[in-house]
């Protein structure tokens, strides 16, 4: 799975290739915080 951040929402892909997105979560409203500032890991949380 790949995840693309926009600014009003996530997009998500089968392969990073892909080139139209499977779905797409709505972030309008939403605080995204990142708990590891470890880059490696590269987690957030909704």
């Amino acid at each position: 799975m790949w995840v693309v951040l926009l600014e009003d929402g996530i997009e998500f892909y089968k392969k990073k290739s892909d080139n139209s997105p499977k779905g797409m979560i709505p972030l309008k409203g939403s605080t995204l915080t990142s708990p590891c500032q470890d880059f490696g890991k590269r987690m957030f949380v909704l």
